[in-house]
C-alpha cells in the first residue's frame, strides 16, 4: 500500500471513528459510564487502572477530540463513584472519547454491533452454549413452526384464565425460530383494556422445550419450561404444557401454561391468527375447556421431579 493510500485509509478510519464517537455520546448514559469506569479503576489485577489519576494520565497522554486536560482528579473520583456530581459535557465527551478509542467502552455498542451485523444472535449463541445438535435443530424447526392458542392463569384477575396467541415461526434464512405471545382482553370490573405481548425464543434441549422471552415494553422476562408435548401425525407439535416464570419488575410470579395448535387445516395463517386474536379474552373456570381445566387444576406437574 502507497503513503497516499495509507493516508487515505487512515482518513476514512478516523471519519468512521467519529461518526461512531457521535452515536455513541447521543444513546451514552452517565450513570453506565460511572459504573463502566468502576469497573476498570481500582486495585486488583482485574483493574485497567490502579487509580483515578492514573485513568486520567492515560487520557492526557491519547490525542483526543475533546479535551481531557481540565478534569480534576477530585471531580472525576467523585464522577466514577456514582456522585450526583456530573462532568460537564465536553468532559464527558472527553472519557467517553477516550473508552472508546481504547476499546473499553462496552457492552451495549459491541451488542449493537453484533445484533446489526447478525440479526438474532441469542438464538445461535444460546444454541451454541448449551451444545444443542443439529439435528435436535432441525427437528425444532420442521415441528414448532405454527400458530397456537394459549392458556395461562390470570393475577391480575385471581381465579381466571386468560386466552390468548402464540405464534412460533422460523426465519428461513437465518434458522431462527422466534416466538409472538399476545393476551389482551376488553375493560373488565372497572379496569382498562389489558394487552400483554411477548417476543423471544423457541428452543429444544434433548427431550424438552423451552421458551425465553420478554414483553415488548422490556419490563418483564419469561421462562417457560415445557413438561411434556404431543405431536399430530405430521410429527409437529399438537400440545406443549409446562410453567411459566415471569420475572417481573413489578411482581414476579410462576404459573402453568398450555398452549394447543390451531394451524391444522389448510386455512391461511392471516384468518387463524386474526381468529384467535379476535378471541383473546379472560375467561372463568366455567368457560375454560374442561380437560385443559383439569390440567391447571393437578396438583402437580406431570413429567417435572419435585424436591
Amino acid at each position: 500500500m502507497s503513503a497516499q493510500d495509507d493516508s487515505g485509509q487512515r482518513r476514512s478510519d478516523e471519519a468512521a471513528f467519529k461518526r461512531k464517537l457521535k452515536d455513541t455520546l447521543e444513546k451514552s448514559d452517565k450513570a453506565y459510564v460511572s459504573v463502566r469506569l468502576r469497573e476498570i479503576i481500582g486495585a486488583g489485577s482485574a483493574k485497567i487502572f490502579s487509580t483515578a489519576a492514573a485513568f486520567l494520565k492515560a487520557m492526557e497522554d491519547t490525542p483526543l477530540d475533546h479535551k481531557s486536560s481540565d478534569i480534576g482528579v477530585d471531580e472525576f473520583r467523585k464522577f466514577v463513584n456514582g456522585s450526583t456530581q456530573r462532568l460537564n459535557p465536553e468532559k464527558f465527551a472527553a472519557v467517553v472519547e477516550f473508552l472508546l478509542r481504547k476499546g473499553l467502552y462496552y457492552p451495549h455498542n459491541r451488542a449493537e454491533e453484533i445484533s446489526k451485523s447478525f440479526p438474532d444472535p441469542v438464538f445461535h449463541a444460546l444454541a451454541d452454549f448449551m451444545g444443542v445438535g443439529n439435528t435436535t435443530l432441525g427437528n425444532l424447526r420442521y415441528r414448532a413452526p405454527g400458530i397456537y392458542r394459549a392458556y395461562r392463569p390470570s393475577s391480575t384477575y385471581p381465579g381466571m384464565f386468560w386466552i390468548g396467541m402464540l405464534e412460533i415461526r422460523l426465519d428461513t434464512v437465518t434458522g431462527v425460530v422466534t416466538t409472538r405471545e399476545i393476551y389482551k382482553a376488553p375493560r373488565r370490573e372497572g379496569r382498562p383494556r389489558m394487552h400483554a405481548e411477548f417476543i423471544g425464543y423457541f428452543f429444544r434441549k434433548g427431550r424438552h422445550h423451552f421458551m425465553v422471552s420478554r414483553d415488548t415494553s422490556r419490563d418483564s422476562i419469561a421462562l417457560v419450561l415445557f413438561s411434556s408435548n404431543s405431536r399430530d401425525q405430521k410429527e409437529r407439535l399438537l400440545t406443549l404444557r409446562g410453567g411459566v416464570l415471569d420475572m417481573s419488575r413489578g411482581r414476579p410470579y410462576y404459573s402453568r401454561v398450555f398452549y394447543e395448535r390451531h394451524d391444522v387445516d389448510d386455512r391461511p395463517d392471516d384468518d387463524v391468527r386474526a381468529e384467535l386474536l379476535s378471541q383473546a379474552e379472560v375467561v372463568t373456570e366455567d368457560e375454560m375447556p374442561k380437560s385443559i381445566l383439569n390440567w391447571f387444576l393437578n396438583k402437580q406437574i406431570p413429567g417435572i421431579f419435585w424436591c
